[in-house]
């Protein structure tokens, strides 16, 4: 017997979403990571590490950092997960309260990996689609879908718009499914958090990133917040020693650092405006953003103006196939100058075209 007809069918039938392995010299400008700085405190660290620690295993729960989490958001440390970047504490939440058949709601373009973590453990997902004109959550769909589980992303990827905190507390408190609410790009906005909401509400979850703001993808850390009743059964689930004893120090350290984080938002801001007002000049339809990217619609076909962009060194994120979002693309920005890079190809792509 083959293997391969030893795998599940819904593994089989799995649409993964596409990440690109890019040569070192192209621009990343597809994948939402920190394009402004380097975060100063892995380096910071690295120099006062006990590196023969690593001949140990790290703490079980990573009891530490949960503890510094705890002190700056206000929560116990006992309703928190820490582990592999957000994404774990997604595919976490799915393991721990989905079986096959469970319906899962999903708003309708977000981030693609609810779906597939939902659809690996053989759940139904039920796509809510999106408002058309301003990307906000259809409230009465999500709520009419019985779900079991439901996903909402603010500020939402790849739309880059938060959504109404009136909408999404409605949601919390009327359906009787587990909310994970996902605050990846948070850091970069003013929004109301739904931290201090998760240390009320049993059936919520709230997930956060270093991923983002503090510019520390390739550390790999993420946690989730929220009550006994959604925490308790997940820690159960887990594995444990998830976060080396490294990147618990540099989590550490980097959370203590509000002035960074600061800083990234502040320029985050500067830039948005530049490069939206920029590429609208250039006739593209683009879309009201708080975070560090923005999702826009240029005036040539979308997969002409990325393979042409690639060309020059500069890759950007294809968001066409996802409903809703035609002929669309999403650009991750960063400091001027590589601003002005994409900018200046973009003009000349297009004014090669005319």
């Amino acid at each position: 017997m083959e293997p391969s007809s030893l795998v599940r069918e819904n593994v089989r039938r799995l649409d993964r979403p596409s990440y690109s392995t890019l040569p070192k010299d192209i621009v990343r400008m597809n994948d939402n990571s920190n394009l402004f700085m380097p975060n100063p405190v892995a380096a910071k660290v690295s120099g006062m590490f006990d590196f023969d620690s690593l001949s140990m295993y790290p703490s079980i729960l990573a009891d530490d950092l949960r503890a510094v989490i705890g002190k700056k958001f206000g929560i116990d440390s006992s309703q928190i997960i820490v582990g592999n970047g957000s994404d774990e504490a997604i595919d976490l939440a799915v393991k721990t309260f989905i079986e096959p058949k469970d319906r899962v709601a999903v708003p309708v373009p977000t981030f693609e990996m609810y779906s597939m973590y939902a659809r690996i453990a053989g759940a139904k997902v039920i796509e809510c689609l999106l408002d058309e004109e301003t990307f906000q959550l259809d409230v009465d769909a999500i709520l009419s879908s019985d779900a079991k589980m439901i996903f909402l992303s603010s500020p939402n990827n790849p739309t880059g718009n938060s959504m109404r905190v009136e909408d999404m507390r409605r949601i919390i408190k009327e359906s009787d499914a587990v909310v994970v609410v996902d605050e990846a790009y948070c850091d970069f906005t003013d929004a109301v958090s739904f931290i201090s909401m998760s240390k009320r509400a049993k059936n919520l979850l709230v997930l956060r990133t270093l991923s983002k703001a503090y510019a520390l993808p390739g550390l790999r850390v993420g946690f989730c917040m929220g009550s006994e009743e959604v925490i308790g059964p997940m820690s159960s689930a887990c594995a444990p020693f998830r976060l080396n004893r490294f990147s618990e120090k540099v989590a550490i350290e980097a959370l203590a650092n509000d002035r960074f984080v600061r800083r990234i938002s502040e320029m985050a801001r500067t830039e948005r405006k530049w490069v939206s007002s920029k590429l609208a000049k250039l006739g593209a339809t683009v879309y009201p953003s708080e975070t560090n990217f923005l999702l826009f619609k240029p005036s040539m076909p979308v997969k002409t103006l990325i393979e042409s962009l690639l060309k020059k060194g500069i890759a950007i994120r294809d968001c066409s196939k996802q409903k809703m979002l035609a002929n669309c693309a999403r650009v991750t920005f960063g400091r001027r100058e590589i601003n002005e890079k994409f900018i200046d190809a973009c003009a000349e792509i297009l004014e090669g075209s005319s």
